[in-house]
């Protein structure tokens, strides 16, 4: 029987809990504790995480005093730390993760296009949706969070 395999996408403001900005630790606690739950139950797991809950890039760029491009940008570091936040979670909580960006940060994750064509047995996948579809960027392709044997 083949695996089983789900990509679980969070928007960046699910992370701020009630206070509606920033990370609550408890919300990083119950998505670790769900997240190892789908792998106990042997389904391979991708987790992509926003950055809304920090800053949004269309809205930073808004009045026009930041530019889009520069918005932008500073809505994928947001996603960065988010996933930095989630990374330390799921490690917390026992699961082995893996932070991969498509802006290389050597220091806090993998380069994305490097890792695709790498397998890794364990753990969950934990991308950084860190480009995104706007007038400046071009989105990674779908086919970039499919896993692959």
């Amino acid at each position: 029987m083949a695996k089983k395999r789900v990509l679980v996408k969070f928007s960046g403001e699910a992370l701020a809990g009630e206070n509606g900005y920033g990370i609550d630790t408890q919300i990083l606690h119950f998505i670790s504790e769900e997240i190892k739950l789908l792998i106990k139950n042997d389904i391979e797991v991708a987790v992509v995480i926003g950055g809304g809950n920090i800053i949004r890039g269309v809205s930073a760029a808004a009045d026009g005093v930041i530019k889009r491009t520069s918005g932008d940008y500073m809505g994928m570091l947001a996603t960065c730390i988010n996933g930095i936040a989630l990374q330390e979670a799921f490690e917390h909580a026992g699961l082995d993760a893996r932070l991969l960006s498509a802006i290389d940060m050597q220091e806090i994750g993998d380069s994305l296009y490097v890792v695709l064509s790498v397998t890794w047995k364990k753990g969950v996948w934990l991308f950084l949706q860190v480009v995104q579809v706007t007038h400046t960027l071009q989105p990674i392709q779908q086919e970039h969070f499919v896993l692959q044997k």
